[in-house]
């Protein structure tokens, strides 16, 4: 359990670059790695 969410830790940080990275390209990509991270909150979550 700790490595999971050790790993969504990392991968919010990866996310927010990515995100800012990707919202100067396409801002579409954007949305869908954004709905995506925002998925796999709420399945870790429950």
């Amino acid at each position: 359990m700790q490595m999971t969410l050790a790993v969504l830790v990392n991968s919010e940080r990866m996310s927010k670059r990515m995100s800012s990275a990707l919202c100067r390209g396409g801002k579409g990509d954007a949305k869908v790695i954004g709905k995506t991270l925002f998925a796999l909150k709420k399945k870790l979550s429950k």
